[in-house]
């Protein structure tokens, strides 16, 4: 062989890719993690010309919608499915602070539950939560951007055939720092999840430090998330139902111990006669930055799974590898949503 010969095949086996290694089912979450990790450090010398940005908005002087009446013992009823929509006076994009929101976004349910369900027995948010349309809420929360809503439907798919697997159905969704868009994330899947009709999900307000919940979704309400946990208000004066499908625990009170609040046995007895009681498919908990309290490390005992929240902006690499640490042998990462990405198809769950 000549060396003009050696020289040239030296350089063509450089000039080949290498070999793609073979993950085994072991290997999948260090793997999602490493890719999730080189995505971050690319998009952060790449530039963005796409956001999906939580909402920021300054809570409205009246309510989103018109609060349900008080409960009345009577005999409950199918609802109605001629419901017509009222047409808008006022042209132009709706808003949730719109007067009209539940008459345009209103649609008829032909859904009858069992009277003894202690579902059904949990009230309204609005007088006309049962005909809410999920779907354009997300869009308003989105700022009319579909990819982002698309982005949760894949989210939820991707999320439902992993939890019903191992029959698991209570997450906390996280994030390694502040302001990453835990809640928005949260809220969003929640949503999501609510738009399949037979799936029941509740959404809980955990973050005691800085309750988001309320301001997401507009709502005017006040909520007391740590007297629910320590067992001082029924489940029937703490959640309300957004709609038919979709259950809400908000807080609007933060706590001056969170942490120690979830530390309690009373807190798991609770939450676990919730579940019982409601028997929803789906529990997601909206919880504080991992990386900055304690909160989350306190509750993994009342958790099948993490969602991570990471944002693409300032989310570096060894914080998800330190959330992952910190969760392993606990509890499963089930999966990393990179917020704020040029590339906006940016969810991954892993087994």
């Amino acid at each position: 062989m000549t060396a003009m010969s050696a020289e040239k095949i030296s350089a063509d086996r450089k000039a080949q890719p290498a070999p793609i290694p073979r993950i085994g089912p072991n290997a999948r979450r260090d793997a999602t993690a490493q890719s999730l990790i080189s995505l971050l450090r690319e998009d952060a010398a790449a530039p963005r010309t796409v956001e999906a940005k939580p909402v920021k908005t300054k809570a409205p002087s009246k309510p989103l919608m018109t609060p349900a009446k008080p409960r009345v013992a009577a005999p409950e009823q199918t609802p109605s499915t001629s419901t017509a929509l009222t047409k808008l006076a006022t042209p132009g994009p709706l808003v949730l602070g719109d007067p009209h929101f539940i008459a345009a976004t209103s649609r008829p349910m032909s859904v009858a539950l069992s009277t003894r369900d202690p579902w059904r027995a949990l009230p309204y948010l609005y007088e006309n939560s049962q005909h809410i349309d999920a779907h354009h809420v997300q869009m308003v929360l989105a700022h009319q951007d579909a990819r982002v809503v698309r982005i949760f439907d894949d989210l939820r798919t991707q999320l439902l055939t992993s939890m019903q697997a191992e029959r698991w159905r209570r997450i906390a969704i996280t994030a390694p720092t502040s302001g990453c868009g835990a809640s928005f994330a949260a809220t969003q899947l929640a949503l999501s999840l609510s738009r399949i009709p037979d799936q029941r999900t509740v959404l809980m307000d955990l973050n005691q430090r800085s309750p988001a919940l309320t301001r997401q979704l507009r709502i005017s309400r006040e909520s007391d998330m740590a007297g629910f946990l320590r067992g001082q208000l029924p489940l029937e004066d703490h959640l309300v139902k957004f709609s038919d499908t979709l259950a809400l625990g908000l807080n609007t009170m933060p706590s001056q111990s969170p942490s120690e609040v979830l530390h309690m046995r009373r807190s798991g007895e609770v939450l676990d006669a919730m579940i019982h009681d409601l028997n929803p498919d789906l529990v997601l908990y909206d919880m504080p930055a991992m990386l900055e309290h304690d909160d989350v490390a306190a509750f993994l005992p009342q958790l099948d799974g993490v969602l991570l929240v990471a944002d693409a902006t300032r989310t570096l690499g060894p914080q998800i590898e330190e959330c992952e640490r910190r969760l392993s042998g606990k509890a499963p990462l089930l999966g990393v949503v990179l917020n704020r990405a040029r590339r906006l198809p940016s969810t991954s769950v892993a087994a």
